[in-house]
């Protein structure tokens, strides 16, 4: 009897370790199929930003502007590929929220402002946004 409900308990663990790895994955390639990636590369937000969770890495783009200086010390921009996950998010992962950050209108927690503003139209910016939010 108990050699059987060890057997039950590694197969639910088994059958439930699959489904979130499943899952986990279909929500990347999900994410990876946006129209918003489009958007975050064709501003070269890469150059600054990776999303390594959709394949997306830095390219090097001869902009003196892509690490700025905060403080004295150069910053590294963070990979956004759980931006709306991240216990320790410097940001409000809302909507209103990222719009008005990628336009430099607000700072996030520590007063920081993003470095550059957005130069997409609205409709542009609204699907970046929209796509930033699926990065879970």
């Amino acid at each position: 009897m108990k050699v059987a409900v060890k057997v039950l308990w590694i197969s639910l663990a088994w059958l439930l370790g699959w489904t979130l790895f499943y899952l986990l994955n279909l929500q990347t390639a999900y994410s990876a199929d946006l129209p918003g990636k489009k958007v975050f590369l064709d501003y070269k937000c890469n150059a600054c930003h990776t999303v390594k969770s959709v394949g997306i890495v830095k390219v090097e783009i001869k902009d003196e502007e892509a690490e700025e200086e905060e403080g004295g010390e150069k910053v590294e921009p963070p990979d956004l590929s759980n931006l709306c996950s991240k216990k320790d998010s410097k940001i409000e992962c809302t909507a209103d929220f990222l719009d008005k950050f990628i336009r430099k209108q607000v700072a996030d927690d520590k007063g920081g402002k993003h470095k550059k503003r957005f130069k997409g139209t609205p409709e542009e910016r609204k699907t970046l946004v929209e796509w930033l939010l699926t990065l879970k």
